[in-house]
């Protein structure tokens, strides 16, 4: 899908949590059949998750979303605007007060979304699959070559 493939992500704001009780509410779950994911590319991937997303706690009304990226990484945003892109495609900007501060962009195309999560020198990504399954990477920005 184009929007996967094409996307200028932009950034705002959110924070995690390391308490897994936070996490209720977290709109990704493991993808099922559990498939394996073709291993990681490049230094700069420390790690993967296949999920499945909740769109019904997504959408552009959604006034907080829990992130459950992995299980010790949490992140609660609270949306900071939405931006409707055409065709159905909705940017969702979100944050949360605290430290460390972070970023959240979440970008939706129907049962389709991609995004990029920074909290302090961490950062998040989601990716689109395909047949309805997503990845989240967690990468190592520190290993992207310099300018």
């Amino acid at each position: 899908m184009a929007i996967a493939a094409n996307l200028g992500v932009s950034i705002v704001s959110a924070s995690a949590c390391a308490a897994p009780r936070s996490c209720a509410g977290g709109i990704f779950a493991d993808a099922s059949p559990p498939r394996s994911l073709e291993p990681a590319a490049g230094p700069q991937i420390r790690r993967q998750r296949r999920v499945e997303i909740d769109f019904a706690r997504v959408g552009p009304s959604a006034e907080r979303i829990t992130l459950n990226l992995f299980p010790d990484v949490c992140v609660i945003a609270q949306r900071e605007r939405t931006t409707e892109l055409g065709r159905g495609q909705v940017q969702w900007e979100g944050r949360v007060p605290g430290a460390p501060p972070g970023t959240v962009t979440l970008v939706i195309d129907g049962a389709v979304m991609v995004g990029t999560i920074r909290i302090g020198a961490e950062a998040y990504e989601i990716r689109y699959l395909g047949d309805g399954a997503h990845v989240v990477t967690d990468v190592d920005s520190s290993k992207f070559p310099r300018d």
